[in-house]
């Protein structure tokens, strides 16, 4: 049988990381003022967002992290570079 709530709570769920967290949260607010979602769902759907935006948090400390040691050159002795010479460590 047709659940409407479960289509609805599905669809917010889905949408999740390809639509903005604030149309997502306002969608589902309205769906819960007309009685059709639970605090439960409303839950729910906060937990998917967080877990989104942890996950995009990860993935981009991760690229600043290789794009940090692309910049640096790996092994590259600044020191070194700089002076023309052997690098002293200080």
């Amino acid at each position: 049988m047709f659940s409407l709530r479960e289509f609805i709570k599905n669809g917010l769920l889905k949408a999740v990381g390809h639509m903005a967290d604030y149309q997502i949260i306002l969608n589902a607010a309205g769906w819960h003022e007309k009685g059709v979602l639970q605090n439960s769902d409303l839950e729910e759907v906060q937990a998917a967002i967080d877990a989104q935006n942890v996950q995009e948090s990860v993935e981009n400390f991760e690229s600043d992290d290789l794009l940090d040691q692309e910049l640096m050159g790996g092994d590259l002795d600044i020191g070194n570079e700089l002076t023309g010479g052997e690098s002293d460590g200080n």
